[in-house]
């Protein structure tokens, strides 16, 4: 009947149409409804209790962005440095210790 009403769909359209069900839901459809509604409003009610609980975020006095809200129960850990790549040449050497130099050929034969 669209979002606006049943009523007023009527009055815009000549369209008519009718929907029916000519053979019964399987068994399984009750309990497979019945799980996916349990799973979707449980996880709404976790998501907004969290979300309520979620102190206010304040800007830095500094300017810079804030930090993730999301991130409020974990530590921050943005000030510890990556840890370093090794460079190109350190992976070839590790790579042809282990494996031989045979396996950085290109197999052609296939």
């Amino acid at each position: 009947s669209g979002i606006l009403g049943h009523h007023m769909a009527k009055q815009m359209t000549e369209i008519n149409f009718q929907l029916s069900f000519r053979q019964q839901y399987p068994w399984w459809f009750g309990p497979v409804k019945m799980v996916s509604y349990i799973i979707l409003f449980g996880f709404i009610a976790c998501f907004a209790t969290y979300v309520f609980f979620l102190p206010v975020q304040v800007c830095p006095a500094d300017g810079s962005p804030p930090r993730n809200i999301f991130y409020h129960f974990w530590p921050d850990t943005s000030d510890i440095p990556p840890p370093p790549l090794p460079s190109d040449l350190e992976f070839v050497r590790n790579f042809t210790k282990t494996y031989g130099a045979d396996s950085l050929k290109w197999d052609t034969a296939r």
